[in-house]
């Protein structure tokens, strides 16, 4: 039965839902700071990696080379 979120030092809470026949588990959580500055060094690979995309990305650049700046490049954006 899941009776919500408890931190390990609500004694009270914990022994309280364990009378409910409560199952403890460790909970995992992560957070994300979108709004966190990034470094100067992330920001210039980001701009590097934006310029190279705009060079090979086009009707007018055949292929082929699209093709093997993909391969070169695929590894930096996932």
């Amino acid at each position: 039965m899941g009776l919500g979120r408890s931190s390990s030092h609500q004694e009270g809470l914990l022994g309280f839902k364990r009378g409910f026949g409560a199952i403890e588990e460790d909970l995992l959580t992560l957070t994300y700071n979108a709004l966190a500055e990034e470094s100067k060094e992330l920001a210039d690979n980001r701009g590097l990696f934006k310029d190279l995309t705009k060079h090979f990305v086009g009707d007018s650049i055949p292929e082929s080379t699209t093709e093997r700046a993909g391969s070169l490049l695929y590894k930096y954006f996932v």
